[in-house]
């Protein structure tokens, strides 16, 4: 039960990190190649636990989300009279 729990988790991690843009890994310090390494990694690798996907699913895809939106706000005029 365990051994699947950790299969769903990895796996988890892996699409979180491969859905993000690069560019909000970017702004966030992060770099997205690397965490899709370790995720990979994790999947593949059935020593490593939890630790690692529960990271990046709860530390590091908040704040790369975060910046991602930052960076979909920056497309839009903020007000009436920024409009071209």
């Amino acid at each position: 039960m365990v051994a699947l729990l950790k299969v769903i988790v990895d796996a988890w991690a892996v699409v979180a990190v491969h859905r993000r843009p690069s560019a909000a890994f970017a702004r966030s310090g992060r770099n997205k190649a690397l965490w899709l390494v370790i995720a990979l990694v994790g999947v593949s690798v059935c020593n490593t636990g939890l630790l690692v996907p529960l990271w990046y699913l709860l530390i590091v895809d908040p704040e790369v989300r975060r910046m991602g939106h930052l960076g979909d706000e920056s497309r839009f005029p903020s007000s009436p009279g920024d409009r071209a």
